[in-house]
């Protein structure tokens, strides 16, 4: 990903690759009609310009990393053009803070965003890759509740959050092992998915220590914290491991939910982080 020094920059660099540029909140609106017009100088029509507007464009808070979708930036694209005077919001929600020159969270006072591109996506394709391989051989064993499982893990919204959450790790927590989780459908008071994802700065040899008392212990920890012995929920953990670049390890755990009959249950952990005597545990 090109990390571009102006706007200028970005908007060259959007034409054939990912990108992302950090801008002050005020120059949304100008950052979002440069972006339009700079598809629509590339020859896409309308439709095009919109679906590629909402598949590729996201902003990142610098300071407290939370992401801004693309509806809210086009949101306040067109609150701006409208004329802020002239709109009324029934609530003052991420579009009217943008619209104040400030991140749409409460308890952030940061005045900037990055913008972000994210054009042809080698993580994507790298994330679907490892759950294609793994329905493959449960679709040859016929293992349906594995197959549901995944099925819901590979959801654009599910591959949206896993993406997005490994970009802003990995830009925002370099250092460290780093990691953040999420249930899923993101609206219900009971998620039947809940996803975890963390970023590992180090090789797969050095890996393995940055999990006190093994990765089970660490396992453990968010199964509980998902809910898993509520029941009605499966639980998945990517791992990123290496430095940032595309060619990065991905490893998955995954467990499934407690509801199901014995012979149904699984559990998948991700073999590059565990020693031997983890490889045999098993879901009860």
């Amino acid at each position: 990903m090109i990390e571009a020094e102006t706007m200028s920059e970005f908007l060259t660099a959007i034409q054939d690759t990912s990108a992302c540029v950090r801008i002050n909140i005020h120059d949304i609106p100008q950052s979002v009609e440069g972006i339009n017009n700079t598809l629509i100088t590339q020859g896409h029509n309308p439709n095009r310009v919109t679906s590629l507007f909402f598949e590729n464009l996201r902003a990142l808070c610098p300071d407290c990393c939370v992401w801004i979708p693309p509806e809210t930036l086009s949101g306040v694209h067109i609150t701006n053009n409208l004329g802020r005077q002239n709109v009324t919001f029934t609530n003052y929600g991420p579009q009217a803070h943008l619209l104040n020159g400030r991140c749409v969270l409460d308890r952030c006072s940061c005045q900037e965003v990055v913008l972000v591109w994210r054009g042809p996506e080698p993580l994507r394709s790298q994330v679907m890759t490892h759950i294609n391989r793994i329905r493959q051989d449960a679709q040859d064993r016929e293992e349906i509740a594995k197959i549901e499982c995944l099925n819901n893990l590979s959801a654009r919204t599910v591959v949206d959050f896993t993406i997005d959450t490994i970009w802003a790790l990995r830009k925002n927590a370099t250092d460290r092992h780093v990691y953040l989780g999420r249930g899923f459908p993101c609206f219900s008071e009971s998620p039947n998915l809940f996803v975890w994802v963390s970023v590992i700065p180090y090789s797969k040899e050095v890996a393995r220590a940055v999990f006190p008392g093994g990765y089970a212990a660490f396992l453990g920890q968010i199964l509980d914290e998902s809910g898993l012995q509520a029941g009605g929920v499966s639980v998945a953990h990517w791992i990123s491991m290496g430095d940032t670049s595309t060619t990065s390890l991905l490893n998955l755990a995954l467990a499934s939910r407690l509801d199901l009959p014995k012979d149904e249950k699984f559990l998948i952990l991700p073999s590059e982080v565990c020693v031997e005597e983890e490889k045999e545990r098993k879901i009860e």
